[in-house]
């Protein structure tokens, strides 16, 4: 699991690229998710679960 803090855009699109999650969780969503993340993913963005193979 990791968790990310949303603070802006590239540093989210950043984070997705390197963890690769299976699932992304926006429980506050404060601002709009970037739509390329929303896009390739299952969710928004703040708290994203990585998957432990």
């Amino acid at each position: 699991m990791s968790v990310e803090l949303d603070i802006h855009a590239d540093i989210t699109r950043e984070s997705v690229k390197l963890h690769q999650p299976d699932l992304v969780i926006a429980p506050f969503l404060n601002r709009v998710v970037p739509e390329d993340i929303w896009r390739s993913s299952v969710a928004g963005c703040a708290l994203r679960i990585d998957r432990q193979d």
